[in-house]
């Protein structure tokens, strides 16, 4: 508990001691036993109280210990399998923009071959049929010779 919280229900009992006294018929030295008892009984449940609020405390605070230590080992070797794995930041990323160029010159050299060998067979195919053309033209000729 705070001490902000320990007060509060400090003065909330005695707020409601001060009601009670009011109803009591009872002598003022009973009433100002009952008062120092009632005190001493609040002051020493809120130390226990304070006492088990401090070794929760405690035991968190441990936890956030571990817990950072073990974040800091995981990052550490997670680095380390890092630069095992690609070296350097800069390095990775000269590998892999160096292996995207390569998959894009190999694209394009296939796509680029494909259109070159469609260029050549269309020509091939239209030197055949201007052959075949002039040959049937010459054809022609010599049938009408005959």
């Amino acid at each position: 508990m705070s001490d902000s919280k320990v007060l509060d229900d400090l003065q909330e009992r005695v707020t409601c001691l001060e009601y009670k006294f009011e109803d009591l018929q009872e002598p003022p030295g009973e009433r100002f036993w009952k008062l120092e008892r009632t005190v001493k009984e609040f002051i020493k449940e809120s130390q226990q109280s304070k006492a088990e609020e401090q070794k929760r405390i405690t035991a968190l605070e441990k936890q956030v210990t571990d817990l950072k230590d073990a974040v800091a080992s995981v990052r550490q070797r997670l680095d380390h399998e890092f630069k095992v794995t690609f070296g350097t930041v800069e390095d990775w990323f000269k590998r892999h923009i160096g292996a995207l160029a390569d998959s894009a010159r190999q694209d394009f050299a296939l796509k680029l071959q494909g259109e070159v060998q469609k260029a050549i067979d269309d020509a091939v195919a239209r030197a055949f049929e201007r052959e075949a053309k002039a040959f049937s033209a010459i054809l022609s000729e010599g049938d009408e010779h005959v």
